[in-house]
């Protein structure tokens, strides 16, 4: 998974983070809430009626593998990730993850999987260049990527908050919208088509849900950030945006207009 790049929660970095047991746990805890469960239930469906064999690239700990077996009983479901303590929880779970460095090429023959997804991994990563021609050279000719990318905002926050939120919750990973407005040019250059893109928005009142998705437990400043989240009457909102590419030249289309969703 060549080129990561660092953020607070560095998912790239996990296996020389002293936190790296709780950051597996947040990513455990951040795939059983709702708001979150409900766009990952989504990308399952958007893989294909049946696919026999499915790669979930940058699959963490194991979640979305066990959950994507139960809802394809008859695929073929392997993961592959850039951390070894992430494999290790995936693996105790009983699902298929292979430990992939960073920079590596994929171990597996070209047209190996009929679906890959990549679910909030391709906005850690600086080379998408190299990333989309791995994903499309193991993907078959008749295969299907489905690329989620998850973007966070609390609503509902006292005006006095506003900016000390936007500085606490700086990243210099790229955020779901840049993805969105790169992809459909790198994947055409990797050898993938455009098909469509589907937004979803969700939005919970739960303050658990807040110090989850925004990681406050692990972040810096974790105690002025409880505080400006929790600072009064607050929500979060959580858009999740799936975009399908497939591999048939005949089934491509013009380039999607990525405004960000109202």
């Amino acid at each position: 998974m060549r080129g990561s790049r660092s953020s607070p929660c560095s998912f790239d970095a996990v296996d020389t983070a002293p936190s790296a047991a709780a950051l597996a746990d947040l990513m455990d805890a951040t795939a059983g809430l709702d708001v979150v469960a409900a766009g990952k239930r989504r990308s399952w469906g958007l893989l294909g009626g049946a696919p026999g064999s499915i790669l979930d690239f940058g699959c963490g700990a194991g979640l979305d593998l066990v959950g994507l077996a139960a809802h394809f009983p008859r695929a073929e479901v392997v993961g592959v990730d850039c951390s070894r303590t992430m494999v290790a929880r995936a693996a105790a779970r009983g699902a298929g993850a292979r430990h992939v460095p960073v920079g590596s090429l994929l171990p597996f023959a070209a047209g190996r999987f009929d679906a890959v997804r990549a679910d909030r991994v391709l906005q850690h990563i600086q080379d998408l260049r190299f990333v989309l021609a791995e994903l499309r050279r193991v993907l078959a000719d008749d295969g299907r990527l489905v690329v989620s990318e998850l973007a966070s905002r609390p609503i509902g926050v006292r005006a006095e908050h506003d900016d000390e939120l936007r500085a606490l919750l700086a990243t210099p990973s790229q955020d779901a919208s840049s993805v969105a407005r790169l992809l459909p040019v790198l994947a055409r250059d990797a050898g993938l088509r455009y098909s469509h893109l589907e937004h979803e928005t969700l939005t919970s009142s739960d303050p658990g849900a807040l110090i989850t998705l925004f990681a406050v437990d692990l972040h810096p400043d974790s105690e002025r950030l409880r505080r400006a989240l929790t600072g009064g009457e607050c929500g979060v909102e959580v858009t999740s945006s799936h975009m399908v590419f497939v591999t048939d030249a005949a089934a491509g289309c013009a380039a999607p207009s990525h405004d960000d969703p109202d």
